[in-house]
């Protein structure tokens, strides 16, 4: 549960509303290529629901998380969610 007020996917209107909706489709993009079955957003406080009330800063975090996560780089992409998962773990950070 997030200890900051928030607008969940299903309750969403307005900006927030096509913001999510946004998330939605860019996350259904991945699924498809990944070959993955279409999930819809959860609830819980990942970073898109953690910024619901502020649809401009979450689309500039999801932008920079996209070039850091898969723009050009020494590191490969396996390499950069490993260091993504043992900084979350080492954060006790459930996301």
């Amino acid at each position: 549960m997030a200890w900051i007020r928030t607008i969940k996917p299903r309750e969403a209107t307005g900006n927030v509303l096509v913001f999510y909706e946004e998330v939605r489709a860019s996350l259904h993009t991945r699924q498809r290529l990944a070959g993955q079955p279409l999930t819809d957003l959860p609830d819980n406080p990942v970073p898109n629901v953690l910024m619901s009330l502020h649809p401009a800063a979450a689309r500039a975090f999801l932008k920079f998380r996209d070039i850091v996560m898969a723009g050009e780089s020494p590191l490969s992409r396996a390499q950069r969610e490993m260091i993504a998962t043992v900084v979350s773990a080492a954060n006790r950070c459930v996301f």
